[in-house]
């Protein structure tokens, strides 16, 4: 099989024409947030990350229980996340992951995510994911990834 990571990318004129490609499919299980509370930029929360499942291009795996999910609500209609965690492939390969993303919307909206309410639309646009490369893969060293989130809080595809 192919390693749809490993293709390519387009080159127009001297500049590399951008591309993306499917990285996997991640259903992440989370527990009650930590509410810290008010600092200098917004008020700070933690969402511990208890485990999950991946399934990517040719692999799959588990999320590993242990990476948490720091998160900064801004104001009303703005959050800034930095989530860190570990997927661990069926062939025992890890990866480690670092996503910060922005998410924006209503200030209802944005209320009802908070408190872990399904909604309907979700925008979470990340700013840079990056995921290791594990030793028996093909992937570039580091790999650089944009994620959307639909409605569910515990579902992210790459």
């Amino acid at each position: 099989m192919t390693d749809r990571l490993s293709t390519p990318a387009q080159t127009v004129g001297m500049w590399t024409e951008p591309s993306f490609r499917f990285f996997a499919d991640l259903s992440v299980l989370v527990d009650a947030p930590v509410e810290v509370g008010e600092v200098t930029h917004g008020r700070r929360r933690l969402i511990p990350i208890t485990g999950g499942t991946v399934r990517g291009d040719g692999w799959a795996g588990r999320v590993l229980p242990g990476g948490a999910d720091f998160q900064l609500i801004v104001n009303d209609q703005l959050a800034e996340l930095d989530a860190r965690y570990v997927l661990e492939t069926d062939g025992g390969d890890r990866i480690y992951v670092h996503n910060s993303a922005l998410r924006s919307g209503s200030p209802e909206l944005m209320a009802r995510l908070a408190r872990g309410e399904p909604v309907d639309r979700r925008r979470s646009t990340s700013a840079a994911a990056r995921a290791s490369r594990p030793p028996r893969r093909r992937w570039p060293g580091s790999t650089s990834a944009c994620s959307s989130v639909p409605a569910s809080a515990t579902r992210t595809r790459w």
